[in-house]
């Protein structure tokens, strides 16, 4: 057992990787596929994204202490008490970024961000035009790493301003209220709501702990 050792280098310095990897794990879940149930259903489920939230917080609390102490990853953690777990985590790791979901809800935020929610084209066109621009940033870049690093900038950039433009002219005193009754309305699902859309935002609201892991 010994202390961590000294840092030797400015947060900017060390900053871009990490930041990286959270806008990784703050993604469809949180900034894409709640507030579009909200917006079509209101926030009667506002205690769904904080309960995944809190236990993803909490998870990755607990799994950074394991590597801190052990100097080893959870993986490996896990792996030691049954080989099942690897197959387990490589399933759950690639099976989330394989999700239709999480594509076509992508897709649908560019369409309404250049054409509005009822714009030229179906969501599946504009789902390809997303995979595309990907391909283009990934394959077209001289470093990669530089590439996707700017990327995230101006996509924080867009996301930070648009949400609080959005709350600013969409938010009063009732909406407030709503999302308070809302978290407290623990187990409520909404009728109407596809289950699969409901279960698909749970679960990505804190998927991104296998990533920070």
């Amino acid at each position: 057992q010994t202390d961590l050792p000294q840092k030797t280098r400015g947060l900017l310095h060390v900053i871009g990787p990490g930041a990286i990897l959270v806008g990784l794990s703050i993604g469809s879940g949180e900034l894409i596929m709640w507030p579009t149930i909200v917006a079509e259903y209101g926030p009667t489920m506002a205690w769904a994204p904080l309960l995944g939230v809190f236990l993803q917080y909490w998870v990755n609390q607990e799994l950074g202490r394991y590597v801190l102490a052990t100097g080893e990853s959870v993986y490996t953690g896990f792996a030691r008490l049954s080989k099942a777990f690897v197959y387990f985590f490589l399933f759950i790791s690639t099976a989330q970024h394989l999700a239709p979901a999480w594509a076509v809800a992508s897709g649908g935020a560019l369409k309404a961000l250049i054409v509005g929610t009822e714009g030229w084209g179906e969501t599946y066109f504009w789902t390809w035009c997303t995979f595309l621009l990907v391909c283009l940033t990934l394959f077209t870049a001289r470093f990669i790493y530089r590439m996707v690093e700017l990327v995230m900038i101006v996509l924080t950039a867009v996301i930070v301003l648009g949400l609080m433009v959005s709350v600013a002219l969409t938010s009063g005193g009732d909406t407030w209220k709503g999302v308070g009754e809302g978290a407290m309305n623990f187990g409520f699902i909404e009728p109407e709501i596809n289950r699969f859309q409901f279960f698909a935002a749970l679960v990505f609201a804190g998927v991104g702990g296998t990533g920070n892991i």
